[in-house]
């Protein structure tokens, strides 16, 4: 694993993370947590979306990354959702529930960090990385 491409992949989470965040603040007003949760997730995945793709190679945008990309994203909408419902609920016991659905949600989209790239490393974007891991090797061979 190296390490730049885990913190690039991180910052790139991050501000994913905050769309996502803020679009839930803004969708709530109008719609139920739950729908808020998972509308604010699209939001953050088309936006996650571009920025992984200049974390993992540019060159990885076609059809079937694209189809592993949702998949992993699908999963990902999954764990952010139980996690946040789960928290809430417990926190809504000793806070506000406001202040339950926002600590939740952040820590539901926090939790995705170590299996999202995990899983974008080595199964969205596996080809494009191993093809440059030997790129890489090759070029350093020659030297």
């Amino acid at each position: 694993m190296q390490l730049r491409q885990f913190y690039n992949f991180v910052l790139a989470g991050a501000i994913s993370a905050c769309c996502t965040f803020i679009t839930r603040l803004l969708l709530q007003e109008v719609i139920t947590y739950e729908e808020s949760l998972v509308y604010s997730y699209i939001v953050g995945t088309v936006t996650a979306y571009g920025l992984y793709k200049s974390t993992f190679g540019r060159e990885s945008g076609d059809v079937n990354s694209r189809i592993k990309f949702t998949i992993v994203n699908l999963l990902g909408l999954a764990q952010t959702t139980i996690v946040s419902l789960i928290v809430c609920r417990y926190l809504s016991l000793c806070m506000a529930l406001h202040h339950a659905q926002a600590v939740a949600h952040f820590i539901g989209l926090a939790s995705l960090t170590v299996p999202s790239y995990y899983a974008h490393l080595y199964f969205t974007f596996a080809k494009q990385n191993n093809e440059r891991e030997l790129n890489n090797i090759l070029q350093n061979a020659q030297k």
